[in-house]
């Protein structure tokens, strides 16, 4: 067995986790108690952090400025990083930026390419090397940025 064909299985679940994903308008807002790049940003990350979760992974929310998911054992860490925020919608969409809409063999919206795809393909890896019964020997971390596309402080923070 080939692990990326078996990668295929989980497709479905990573369509509708990303189409998900994409309804959370996670450009850069108003800070808030616990949500220094606002509401929208923070509510996309407490979602992919649940989605973690009940796949079974070691979680963090670290302050509201970014999160991860862990899977793995022993001391040395990988990292992979991703990021949920989104630059502003612009003008010209034929489809809400915000819908998350499927046509055809296509998701629409904010994110999709750059980075929030990224990401849920990233966590579905984890998810696939755990159903294997695959434990790495190092933790490996996926970690879910609020602020790339603004000058990286989630990362500063973290």
């Amino acid at each position: 067995m080939l692990v990326g064909e078996k990668m295929k299985d989980y497709l479905p679940e990573m369509i509708h986790t990303l189409s998900k994903a994409v309804t959370f308008p996670s450009k850069r807002g108003e800070p808030q108690q616990g949500m220094p790049y606002g509401k929208a940003g923070y509510e996309g990350l407490e979602y992919i952090l649940e989605k973690a979760a009940q796949m079974g992974f070691k979680t963090k929310n670290v302050d509201g400025y970014c999160g991860y998911a862990e899977y793995g054992e022993g001391e040395e860490l990988a990292a992979i990083i991703t990021h949920f925020d989104v630059v502003p919608e612009g003008i010209g969409w034929t489809h809400s930026p915000y819908g998350g809409e499927i046509v055809g063999d296509t998701i629409y919206g904010r994110g999709v390419s750059d980075n929030k795809g990224a990401g849920v393909v990233a966590l579905y890896c984890l998810k696939l090397l755990k159903d294997l019964k695959i434990v790495p020997k190092r933790r490996i971390r996926v970690i879910f940025g609020l602020d790339e596309e603004c000058g990286m402080s989630d990362m500063e923070y973290y």
